[in-house]
């Protein structure tokens, strides 16, 4: 459109105009596309689908994620995510912040 000299790109209306028009198109069809992609059957492995291997993978036991394999609540709460070799700085700020909770 550009080359053709239907849309001069230094105009803002026209390019909210592109961006209203266009966006939602290309986006129901990148929609349409991944829905038929995960969907369709993958014969060299079974005939399963993207779909089915996402699921099968998230419902496996050696997923870390998985129900069960999910770490438990950490020893110490009250320090947990600080780190006791940050900078002193950091470090200054966390413990002040830790102080009006505990």
């Amino acid at each position: 459109m550009e080359s053709s000299g239907l849309l001069n790109v230094e105009d803002p209306i026209q390019i909210f105009v592109l961006h209203t028009i266009f966006i939602p198109r290309i986006s129901h069809c990148l929609n349409e596309f991944s829905e038929a992609f995960n969907n369709h059957a993958v014969s060299t492995e079974g005939n399963w689908t993207p779909s089915q291997f996402w699921i099968n993978g998230m419902i496996h036991s050696n997923n870390p994620l998985a129900h069960g394999n999910i770490d438990e609540e950490p020893a110490d709460v009250q320090l947990y995510g600080c780190d006791p070799e940050a900078p002193l700085l950091q470090k200054k700020i966390i413990m002040s912040l830790l102080s009006q909770f505990l």
